[in-house]
């Protein structure tokens, strides 16, 4: 999704990336290398033929103007300070390179939200809303793009541990799962769901 939005190329930097799998997707685009700080993730995505690093998205260890192409892919929301996160990627990016990324707005009904539908909330670690101030601040443009699931998707996605506990964090995790199930198979969720995600590129 974020790859074809913003077509990267060359030196490419996923941060946040996890088990690999959206850095697999970018070598299709360039030389890519992969950070995380969870020793276990970068283990998974090496383990995936990716070149890996562990480190810090908001203290990068690379050189000023050492990629082309830095990217979050779903992970900028999940980051406690994302401003000093993008302060980090533009300091590594080459002068006429690119930082883009993506993250979830929701599952919706037309344009019924049914997060908040349920009487649930969607907490993420840093909120939809400051992450589009801090894009818009560096001049960034930002995208709406929708994608149409079966309910089942909203239950693998809410599956997820993280994505669980973002809406039912005062359920422990060994309940959280039936209570999820129990929600997201109600007869009053519709047949096919749009799952909104915000894409962003930033042009330097």
């Amino acid at each position: 999704m974020t790859a074809e939005l913003i077509k990267p190329s060359g030196m490419i930097l996923d941060v946040g990336c996890g088990s690999g799998i959206s850095s697999r997707a970018y070598m299709n685009y360039g030389r890519v290398t992969g950070v995380d700080i969870s020793e276990g993730m970068v283990k998974r995505a090496h383990e995936r033929g990716v070149t890996t690093v562990i480190a810090d998205a908001e203290d990068l260890p690379f050189r000023n103007g050492s990629f082309d192409y830095v990217i979050f892919s779903a992970s900028i929301f999940l980051l406690p300070h994302p401003e000093i996160a993008m302060r980090e990627a533009m300091r590594v990016i080459s002068e006429n390179g690119c930082v883009g990324g993506n993250y979830p707005v929701g599952f919706f009904d037309g344009e019924i939200d049914l997060i908040k539908k349920s009487g649930l909330t969607h907490r993420l670690v840093s909120e939809r809303e400051k992450i589009e101030e801090i894009v818009k601040k560096v001049g960034g443009d930002i995208k709406k793009v929708r994608f149409t699931v079966p309910p089942e998707f909203i239950i693998d996605f809410y599956s997820i541990p993280s994505m669980g506990k973002a809406i039912l964090r005062d359920i422990e995790p060994g309940k959280r799962m039936i209570t999820i199930r129990k929600i997201f198979s109600s007869p009053k969720i519709p047949e096919k769901l749009d799952y909104l995600w915000e894409v962003f590129k930033i042009d330097c």
